[in-house]
């Protein structure tokens, strides 16, 4: 009898649980589905199946050339960018040479013009203790006050004339520097 039920338990699992039916129209839809969705894959499958085909390997001379090409391009590139660093730099150390000079210029000029000036206002001093009369005294100081203001414009003049000459020239290293770094970057 064990036998029996285990024979009856087989045919049971064979049997189809469900029955499932699809209508003619639906078949015909999901086939047309089926093979419009297929085109795509089946082109693509097709085109990267060439593009694997016509790919040639790569030797090792090849790969060895290109390895030697792009360390030599790199070398070139550091060197380059060392050099522009260095150039710069000097360019820097050439400009605040030529600024501190200049300043130092400056400073000597202004100490010179300002013992002038205190040698100037001690003689019209002693030219104010000279004078007699009111009229006198009234006279030299108009005369003295026309050439100290005559004077302080010429000093500034010179001050500043020789301002802009120590920018100038302190400037032109970097101008140069950079107008040899921009010729270089449009050339490359």
């Amino acid at each position: 009898m064990a036998k029996k039920k285990t024979a009856s338990r087989k045919t049971k699992a064979l049997k189809p649980a469900v029955k499932v039916e699809i209508p003619a129209v639906g078949l015909k839809a999901a086939r047309s589905a089926a093979k419009a969705a297929s085109k795509p894959a089946v082109t693509t499958l097709k085109t990267k199946e060439k593009s694997v085909k016509t790919e040639k390997p790569v030797s090792q001379p090849q790969k060895e050339t290109t390895m030697t090409d792009t360390k030599q391009k790199f070398e070139k590139l550091t060197s380059d960018a060392t050099s522009m660093g260095q150039e710069q730099a000097e360019a820097i150390v050439q400009s605040s040479t030529l600024f501190f000079k200049g300043a130092e210029e400056i400073m000597k000029t202004y100490t010179a013009l300002a013992q002038e000036a205190a040698q100037k206002n001690a003689e019209a001093v002693q030219t104010l203790m000279g004078c007699k009369t009111l009229n006198e005294l009234t006279e030299t100081q108009n005369k003295l006050a026309k050439d100290s203001f005559e004077g302080f414009i010429a000093q500034a003049t010179k001050l500043s004339e020789l301002s802009l000459k120590v920018a100038k020239e302190s400037f032109e290293p970097i101008n140069a520097q950079v107008t040899k770094t921009v010729k270089r970057a449009s050339a490359a």
